[in-house]
C-alpha cells in the first residue's frame, strides 16, 4: 500500500491535470471519480476501525486491511487507466 501512497496516488494527480487542461471532460470526470472512490472505501474502513476500537474489538482489524487494499485501489487504478486511454486516444487525433 506504500507504493500506492507514494507513486501511483500522486501520479494520478498529473493525469488529472493533463485532463482538465487538455479539455477531457470525461477523463477528468472519470479521474475525480476515482478520487471518489477511493475517499468512500478509505472513510468507511477507518469508521469500521474507529467502531472496533470503540468497542475494544481489535481483533478484527487485520481483517479490514486487505479489503481496502483488494477493493479500493484496483477500482482507483481501473478508473484511472480508463481515464488515461481517454487522454491519449483522443490526444492522436
Amino acid at each position: 500500500m506504500s507504493l500506492f501512497l507514494l507513486v501511483l496516488f500522486p501520479l494520478s494527480f498529473l493525469l488529472a491535470i493533463l485532463a482538465f487542461f487538455t479539455g477531457k471532460t470525461m477523463a477528468y470526470i472519470l479521474t475525480l471519480g476515482s478520487y471518489a472512490c477511493f475517499a468512500l472505501f478509505l472513510l468507511l474502513s477507518l469508521h469500521d476501525i474507529n467502531l472496533r476500537m470503540m468497542t475494544q474489538d481489535i481483533s478484527g482489524i487485520q481483517d479490514i486491511y486487505p479489503s481496502i487494499e483488494s477493493i479500493c485501489i484496483p477500482a482507483f487504478l481501473a478508473l484511472n487507466v480508463v481515464a488515461g486511454f481517454r487522454v491519449f486516444k483522443t490526444a492522436k487525433k
